[in-house]
């Protein structure tokens, strides 16, 4: 589970936030903290499964998470018994548009 405390990570010290993104620092800094640990998962050969439905209480109460943190994801790991079926990939021009 990843998570992130309000209101520090992109917020000055009396309070305001740097800038407009506010708490979406917290996310962008998790995204980067998540991607690192899948691929070195995956590199270990550890399997992963990144999961974006769960019950926040339920996880909350479960691990003791305080209120001021925001859980942002939830992640499994562990080592695959299988090689899932993967749809083929998209051209980098079909999703990217670099300036």
């Amino acid at each position: 589970v990843s998570t992130f405390i309000k209101n520090r990570s992109g917020f000055e010290r009396d309070g305001t936030a740097s800038n407009e993104l506010g708490n979406g620092w917290g996310c962008y800094d998790l995204g980067i903290h998540n991607q690192n640990l899948i691929l070195k998962a995956t590199e270990l050969g550890i399997g992963s499964l990144i999961m974006g439905i769960r019950n926040e209480k339920k996880i909350r109460t479960l691990l003791n998470i305080p209120a001021s943190e925001i859980i942002v994801s939830v992640i499994a790991l562990g080592i695959s018994d299988i090689e899932p079926e993967r749809p083929k990939r998209k051209n980098i021009d079909e999703i990217c548009k670099f300036y």
